[in-house]
């Protein structure tokens, strides 16, 4: 194993921190999935859902997971890759680390993957939860299968963005700052740049759909809209084609930045 990856593993089973996140995760996700059902059930004119509308309680449980595991995906996997090596600075261990006998590259696919692996950790706590509505109807596995994939996409895009910018900071709390600051331009730019080529050209042509396939969030607007949206499954293969882009150009730049740093 990656010596590197050993250590962050074992960090991660010592530290409070690394039972603690997935702790709140989990009651977050049970307490959106607890809000829903006394929603359905308050509608239905009950205290808590009938029996025979098991299949409301299961739609409106999935809706409010899939929402809840959607933003902590991209709250948390950014912040986890820019607190991958900027911690290590900030706590002075960054220079021995690169001085130990390792190659350079292998600190650097040590830092990715463990983060890769805490993210998905993170989305796999989730797994329990979300088969309570699979029981009530509320979504299908072949459904439930496609949402892992798009939120394990959109993790690991956004942890190797995350460890890519740690490389340039020296504290913690600035890189996670400017890493979640990076995945909200991402969004912002890929909304602007679709508006400006359907106002020059007056046509949605794919010039647009590229712009749009390079937003992150793109995903969860492809997995809402199903399949009424025209050429779906061009526009998922577009949109994770963009994706894997950005996880390779940021995992090389971390390997080439890991390479060429002294300090």
């Amino acid at each position: 194993m990656n010596p590197i990856l050993r250590k962050e593993l074992r960090s991660l089973l010592r530290e409070p921190r690394g039972w603690i996140v997935p702790g709140l995760y989990a009651t977050a996700l049970s307490a959106a999935i607890y809000t829903a059902g006394a929603g359905a059930g308050a509608r239905a004119g009950s205290e808590w859902l009938p029996e025979h509308d098991a299949t409301s309680f299961g739609n409106a449980a999935a809706s409010a997971a899939f929402w809840a595991q959607s933003i902590a995906v991209a709250l948390l996997a950014p912040v986890l890759g820019g607190a991958a090596i900027a911690s290590e600075r900030e706590r002075g261990t960054w220079t021995r680390l690169l001085a130990a006998p390792i190659a350079r590259w292998r600190i650097g696919v040590g830092k990715l993957a463990a983060a890769w692996l805490y993210v998905l950790f993170l989305i796999m706590v989730s797994l329990p939860i979300f088969s309570v509505t699979v029981l009530y109807g509320g979504i299908d596995l072949p459904t439930l299968a496609g949402m892992y994939t798009m939120h394990l996409v959109l993790g690991l895009t956004l942890a190797a963005l995350g460890v890519a910018i740690s490389t340039a900071f020296h504290r913690t709390w600035v890189s996670a700052v400017v890493a979640l600051a990076a995945g909200a331009a991402m969004v912002v730019f890929a909304h602007a740049g679709a508006a400006a080529v359907a106002f020059m050209s007056r046509a949605t042509g794919w010039w647009l759909e590229l712009a749009m396939c390079c937003n992150p969030a793109y995903g969860v607007e492809l997995f809402l809209g199903g399949d009424s949206m025209d050429g779906s499954t061009k526009l998922w293969w577009m949109h994770f084609g963009a994706m894997g882009a950005i996880l390779i150009a940021s995992s090389a730049f971390v390997l080439l930045r890991v390479r060429r740093m002294v300090s």
